[in-house]
């Protein structure tokens, strides 16, 4: 069995606190913030999202603030405290590691930062190292940034509740079976092949189509978009009526459905996904299972791991290539940045 398969059938065991090494929090215990800045790129900052999507789920009353480039974000005026955190799996990521250079040279009276870094090793678990600054670690073993979600949210958990920016522990769900949702996904991966993927949600589970973008371009190496509704019904619904002349690409419209979206934006939901249908796409609707915002993000994160696996296995990508963005891209990038 190929080491992303087996990944995801362990995906339960990162769904809490066990696995994390906490060092340096000492200092943390109570600091109580006035706003969270969560710094990471990628898979490594999926944890700042779902957490700024769920915020008053879990009991988050301060900002939070996500930061997805080099250096770091302007502050409002009336942040004086701000709690920095910067997340990156293999603690290499250049612009997360800008952020924390230039907040260590930074010198200001007026603003008390304090950072902490959570990350499996690298640059950045040095810096925290040599600094003494708090650090969240663990083991990265065959996983990759995508696949680590879990185990990166549970650690921006333990330094929230540290300082106090949360009360208690978001729930565990180490039961869930992620067994049971592989035969879903290859269902829903046989109807994507050779497709451009657009992928809709509520505001509520926005976070949630950015994970499933980002599983269909790392995973599958397939392009795939995400927005919200109602907001996408005033732009990109009328790109689904193509004049005849112009040729236009297969695509899939996959509808994420929250329960809880009621009355004239669920009416919104249903006509949306009726015209589209009508326009020739191929529509796909899914309802989002689960008691609450972090149950249905778990689980639908377990379905598209297994949907984004099989269709990389459609699209014929090799074993190699499932723990790794697409190899000569990436490398091209990493020359011409150089």
């Amino acid at each position: 069995m190929d080491s992303y398969r087996k990944n995801i059938l362990a995906f339960a065991e990162q769904l809490g606190p066990r696995g994390l090494t906490l060092k340096n929090f000492g200092g943390l215990r109570g600091a109580r913030p006035d706003a969270l800045v969560v710094c990471g790129m990628g898979g490594s900052g999926l944890a700042g999202d779902i957490f700024q999507n769920l915020r008053f789920e879990l009991g988050v009353t301060r900002p939070i603030i996500i930061w997805k480039n080099y250096g770091l974000p302007k502050l409002p005026g009336e942040i004086k405290k701000p709690l920095y955190v910067f997340v990156s799996f293999s603690g290499g990521t250049e612009e997360t590691i800008s952020g924390l250079t230039g907040l260590l040279k930074a010198q200001s009276s007026k603003l008390k930062a304090q950072p902490v870094v959570i990350t499996t090793g690298g640059k950045l678990k040095r810096l925290a190292e040599e600094r003494g600054l708090p650090l969240v670690a663990f083991e990265a073993g065959a996983l990759t940034p995508r696949q680590a979600v879990g185990r990166m949210f549970y650690a921006l958990a333990e330094v929230m509740l540290a300082t106090r920016l949360i009360t208690q522990r978001p729930p565990t769900f180490t039961r869930l079976a992620p067994r049971a949702f592989a035969s879903a996904g290859k269902h829903l991966a046989a109807g994507l092949k050779n497709q451009l993927l657009s992928i809709y949600t509520s505001e509520a589970s926005r976070h949630i189509g950015y994970l499933w973008k980002i599983k269909f371009n790392e995973t599958a190496k397939v392009q795939a978009f995400t927005n919200v509704l109602p907001e996408m019904d005033h732009n990109e619904l009328t790109a689904f009526d193509t004049p005849p002349k112009v040729k236009a690409i297969k695509t899939a419209a996959i509808f994420l459905k929250d329960g809880a979206v009621t009355g004239r934006l669920a009416k919104k939901f249903r006509v949306t996904e009726k015209l589209i249908r009508q326009s020739g796409a191929h529509v796909v609707t899914l309802n989002l299972p689960g008691r609450s915002g972090l149950e249905k993000t778990w689980r639908s994160l377990i379905l598209v791991d297994w949907a984004s696996y099989f269709l990389g296995r459609a699209n014929g990508i090799p074993d190699a290539e499932f723990n790794t963005v697409n190899p000569r891209i990436v490398g091209d990038l990493k020359k011409l940045m150089n």
